[in-house]
């Protein structure tokens, strides 16, 4: 009787090192295609995180003396599970009046749910921050031999070698630069959120800004910094309110003797020297944001987009306009039935480039209410950083940003549980 308990909890030890291996290979993996779908328009194939999730749904049915944790009070996700059954619903609505939708997006879901159930049972306070030092530090890594041309790079289009147009961005171990950026905005913020727990968080959030910077991604920069801007701000105020001396003396004296260093020892003309031969630096400089407003405001107000011919400065614009196009026919739809205002057009485009325009068409006024009241806790830093990044930006199709946000959350439950947030 005895051997027999010990045998059982050897194979009960094995089953939970094989789901963190694999947990391991999700996280970690490069995005390699194990083959094309023949779908026209179809950039991606089944990949092995897709094969590895069939594996834990497959797990459900296999007995377990500890099964799994899908629901209970300190079960957090509730929100993320009734959105996508909402989402759901409303869908087989659309099908019943006869609309065709994407399966694509709908086995994605699927997906999402499996992953949600099992990294909230494998993630917990003892392996969450080790799996994102270890993912900061690889890609930094990676990211940098990338930047030196040294090693190329897997995206959707299997592996490019150094010399590739599109590796002249940092990929890191991820699936293309603007993924890069975004994963490491969500990490640094993550590490801060856990800063009371998380030792060394100033040193990891500054490896995650380098790689942010070697991502060369406007929007996720921009989103980043307005992130960053909002943390100091409220810290700062913070401060005030309570009237520490100390920290008033050092925030405003700190930066004076930097500046005066700087301009005393002619180190200004060194800086600005280098920040004009900066290629990502010149990029930003050329964008004319007004421009960028008037034609949106232009798009909303008549559905108008213009084409490459009276494009101004097409090399720097005509990219971040052409993303209307993926917007146009959701849009339409939208706005000609009073049905969709309210339950959204349904998951029918694979590819929409905002996660805004997505959440507003898919799920209209009650889904979008819904995720208001679902969010109105979360730090406001990283709804600032998810919002400015979704303006252009359909997020959640890269599952790797989704499990990054997952720990996010997961980080926020554990620092809440522990009373300290901000």
């Amino acid at each position: 009787m005895y051997l027999k308990n010990i045998k059982e909890e050897i194979k009960n030890i094995k089953k939970i090192k094989i789901k963190y291996f694999l947990l391991f290979l999700v996280i970690f993996l490069p995005k390699i295609d194990l083959f094309q779908l023949p779908i026209n328009g179809v950039k991606q194939g089944p990949r092995i995180e897709d094969i590895i999730l069939l594996f834990f749904v497959l797990s459900f049915f296999i007995p377990s003396k500890k099964p799994l944790l899908i629901w209970s009070d300190k079960f957090i996700f509730k929100n993320w599970i009734i959105f996508f059954c909402i989402l759901m619903f409303f869908n087989i609505i659309h099908v019943i009046n006869g609309k065709s939708l994407n399966l694509l997006i709908f086995l994605r879901i699927f997906e999402y749910v499996i992953l949600i159930i099992f990294l909230n049972n494998l993630l917990n306070k003892g392996n969450i921050f080790k799996i994102i030092k270890a993912f900061i530090i690889i890609n930094f890594i990676v990211a940098l031999l990338q930047s030196f041309n040294l090693i190329g790079s897997f995206s959707s289009n299997g592996y490019l070698p150094p010399d590739h147009l599109l590796n002249q961005r940092a990929y890191g171990i991820l699936g293309g630069s603007w993924e890069l950026g975004i994963v490491f905005g969500i990490l640094s913020l993550a590490c801060f959120r856990a800063r009371n727990q998380f030792k060394n968080y100033i040193f990891y959030m500054t490896i995650c800004s380098v790689i942010i910077f070697l991502a060369y991604g406007i929007t996720n920069l921009l989103a980043y910094l307005t992130s960053i801007i909002f943390i100091l701000w409220f810290s700062f105020y913070e401060r005030i309110k309570k009237f520490n001396f100390k920290f008033i003396a050092f925030a405003i004296m700190i930066p004076f003797i930097i500046l005066v260093t700087i301009f005393l020892s002619d180190l200004n003309l060194i800086i600005v020297s280098k920040l004009e031969n900066n290629s990502f630096i010149l990029r930003m400089s050329k964008i004319d944001f007004v421009y960028l407003y008037e034609v949106y405001r232009e798009y909303f107000r008549t559905g108008y987009i213009p084409g490459l011919e009276v494009v101004q400065d097409p090399q720097t614009h005509y990219s971040i306009i052409l993303r209307l196009k993926t917007w146009q026919n959701s849009i339409a739809e939208f706005q000609t039935s009073n049905l969709a205002k309210f339950i959204g057009i349904g998951l029918n485009e694979l590819y929409l480039e905002s996660l805004i325009i997505r959440t507003i068409t898919a799920v209209g006024i009650i889904g979008c209410m819904f995720v208001f009241f679902s969010i109105i806790n979360v730090p406001m830093y990283f709804l600032i950083f998810i919002f400015i990044c979704g303006i252009n930006i359909d997020l959640f199709i890269s599952i790797k940003i989704f499990i990054f946000t997952f720990m996010f959350f997961k980080i926020n439950q554990l620092m809440k549980n522990g009373n300290n947030f901000i």
